[in-house]
């Protein structure tokens, strides 16, 4: 199985986080041998997309990443009446 890497990022206080699915995220990505990173920081609310997509590093990251595209063979769709 192919497990794409994810970067969870989310506020320590946020009201809309559940500590307990981060736990069970971890342990399934490492069941699965996938890659995950987990960032908390250290604001409140919901909005850690902010502090994300300003992220040097985050963005280095994204753009390390690369999505194996699936090619189909040339029959797979019907011709057109």
């Amino acid at each position: 199985w192919n497990v794409r890497p994810v970067w969870m990022v989310y506020n320590k206080d946020d009201d809309q986080m559940c500590l307990q699915n981060v736990t069970d995220l971890k342990k399934r990505f490492t069941a699965l041998r996938g890659e995950l990173r987990v960032t908390e920081l250290p604001g409140s609310g919901h909005n850690a997309w902010s502090a994300t997509y300003n992220s040097p590093d985050f963005r280095k990251w994204l753009q390390r990443q690369k999505l194996n595209l699936v090619s189909y063979p040339s029959d797979w769709c019907d011709p057109a009446p």
